[in-house]
């Protein structure tokens, strides 16, 4: 018995390395990571003694086979397979990738220790796959549909027991959604991490701007650029982009998954409004299915606890990621009873104070749905440049700011993909003549956090389009400004996103700001803050005004006065859940 269980944790261990790898494998994973770390945990250093621990396919007593598999154009997808020898029919965990199924070699081990056939393929038009490579476009619910065509071919195979999962996170979650979303047969389940819903909202078009960081190196890096043209071609949420509306198909979408994201990653509102209507609008199968766990992680970057310019508790890491990921694939293709449908619906990590172990947050908690209760409070901006609960009594408060194109606003941190991400200090921004800062005083009591932010703001132009961007930042006391979430909104997409309309130059306008989802408990002493801008740059392309001044009519400089008044009660709107006592009672407001 003894060496039987030596034996088993051996091969646990082997498993935790094959998860931490395969997750990593995909080339965006190691983007805030250092050289030394990046690694596989199959590398030869990784086991002392060994000059290479890595056994064969045939040593580990499987199969690979590599197959042509047909789409319904004829097309044919390189696909690899491994399964074990003995005991089939197997259920079948499908990865569909655009990296190269060679970057999952090491999907053997899954294949020998939890009794799946694993199909490792290349997407259409990448690698050894025939066909055009379109970025997304053949892989949902239209003429062609590559997702659907893979997994009733596997579904169909002797080697199949007829259930098929997904895995995978980032672009390789983004086709399972895809996939959901033509209605397969015979999917059963999925694993997405780090996804985008909706290729216009969430991926290219932030609130009608175009992120430039993202899709521009994404798809240059990747061999892709054949594609950006068209992506420009279509600034508005046109018929171009519902192939690529995963939200739209939550009504047909029949499957359970669990959900992995990061609060400060590239797609975090993806992955929560994935999950939100999946689990409250998705079709009998999936509705009430889903679960979903959100850590203060960036893009992939589940394994580490340093997350841009911050370092979380060993907490903060996923380190359970294996077992929960198992165990969830074991219920739903093995009927494995092993208690899956009693993890609570969300987990999600409140961050807090870093510098303070007595500080609240840095842990984990759980709720029945996204986001939880909360209570909605108003900041609103004044003229001393103070954030205040109290609606402000005057009937005009202005201020101004000008932009200069050629010196746009930078990115530092942020939600991004290609660029450097996370929470990073903002205090050299904050002394930029083109940008307004607004704060609190220190909070007398901590304050948490969880849910969407927004920021309602009320400004001119002297332009006819016109671009406010927002941050939203926890200033410690020693000064540092660090950056918790922030948005941008175009004045022309107040009304659509669909179609732009004009503004009329000095006329006052309403620009709602999203700034997407955050879970932070601000620590007493700490001030809450603000800094609002015309640019974020290279995160969010240029307004296309902003590049044709002194040109067509334009004038030769951007100017903003920005509206805080009784008339125009300019605010920074946050979702408390725990603190509004104190701020109700702060008599210095």
């Amino acid at each position: 018995m003894a060496s039987r269980s030596i034996v088993c944790c051996f091969w646990i261990i082997l498993s935790s390395q094959f998860f931490i790898y395969a997750w990593s494998s995909t080339p965006d994973f190691h983007f805030n990571q250092p050289e030394e770390k990046r690694t596989s945990p199959f590398s030869p250093q990784t086991v002392d003694g060994f000059d290479d621990p890595r056994l064969s396919v045939r040593e580990m007593g499987l199969f690979e086979d590599t197959e042509m598999v047909p789409m319904r154009d004829g097309v044919r997808l390189s696909s690899t397979i491994y399964k074990p020898v003995l005991g089939m029919p197997w259920p079948a965990i499908l990865i569909r990738t655009p990296y190269g199924k060679g970057s999952f070699s090491e999907m053997q081990a899954l294949a020998y220790l939890a009794g799946y056939a694993i199909i490792v393929q290349d997407m259409r038009g990448r690698f050894d796959s025939e066909g055009e490579d379109r970025v997304f476009q053949t892989d949902g619910w239209g003429e062609l549909q590559d997702g659907y065509d893979t997994i009733e071919w596997i579904a169909r195979q002797s080697w199949c027991n007829g259930k098929v999962g997904m895995w995978g996170p980032s672009a390789l979650g983004i086709v399972q959604g895809l996939a959901a979303g033509a209605v397969p047969p015979h999917l059963v389940c999925q694993v997405i991490g780090y996804a985008a819903a909706k290729g216009y909202g969430h991926a290219a078009y932030q609130c009608g701007v175009f992120r430039l960081e993202l899709v521009d190196k994404w798809l240059n890096k990747h061999g892709m650029g054949h594609m950006y043209p068209e992506f420009l071609r279509h600034p508005t949420e046109d018929d171009f982009w519902k192939q690529y509306d995963i939200e739209s198909r939550h009504h047909l979408i029949n499957v359970p998954s669990l959900f992995i994201g990061g609060f400060y990653d590239c797609f975090e509102q993806g992955t929560l409004d994935d999950f939100v209507g999946r689990q409250t609008n998705g079709a009998p199968g999936a509705q009430g299915r889903q679960q979903l766990i959100m850590g203060p992680w960036t893009h992939t970057n589940e394994f580490d606890t340093t997350q841009g310019q911050l370092s979380f508790p060993l907490n903060s890491i996923f380190i359970d990621q294996v077992q929960t990921t198992l165990k969830w694939f074991n219920y739903w293709l093995k009927d494995e009873q092993n208690g899956v449908r009693d993890n609570p619906t969300v987990q999600y990590y409140v961050m807090g104070d870093v510098t303070d172990p007595n500080a609240p947050g840095n842990e984990w908690r759980t709720a029945e749905m996204w986001p939880p209760e909360s209570r909605e409070i108003a900041f609103y901006l004044n003229s001393d440049h103070s954030l205040s609960i109290v609606v402000p009594s005057v009937e005009e408060q202005v201020d101004s700011f000008v932009l200069d194109p050629n010196h746009p606003c930078p990115t530092i941190g942020g939600k991004n993909l290609e660029i450097a991400a996370g929470p990073y200090d903002q205090s050299d921004l904050e002394a930029r003549n083109d940008v307004l800062v607004f704060s609190t005083e220190p909070l007398p009591e901590p304050l948490e956090v969880v849910g969407r932010i927004r920021a309602v703001l009320f400004a001119a132009s002297n332009l006819t389009d016109n671009d406010l961007t927002v941050r939203l930042t926890d200033v410690y006391p020693n000064g540092r400004s660090m950056l918790v979430c922030d948005g941008i909104a175009r004045a022309s997409f107040r009304d659509s996103f669909v179609e732009s309309t004009p503004i009329t130059p000095g006329d006052v306008y309403r620009y709602e700001v999203d700034l997407w989802s955050t879970s932070l408990v601000f620590n007493r002493g700490h001030r809450i803050r603000i800094i609002i801008a015309n640019t974020n740059y290279p995160r969010f392309d240029l307004n296309p005004q902003y590049k044709q001044l002194g040109q067509h009519g334009l004038p030769d400089f951007v100017e903003t006065v920005l509206h805080f008044s009784r008339t125009y009660p300019s605010h920074l709107l946050l979702p408390v859940t725990a603190g509004d006592v104190f701020v109700k009672d702060w008599n210095r407001y």
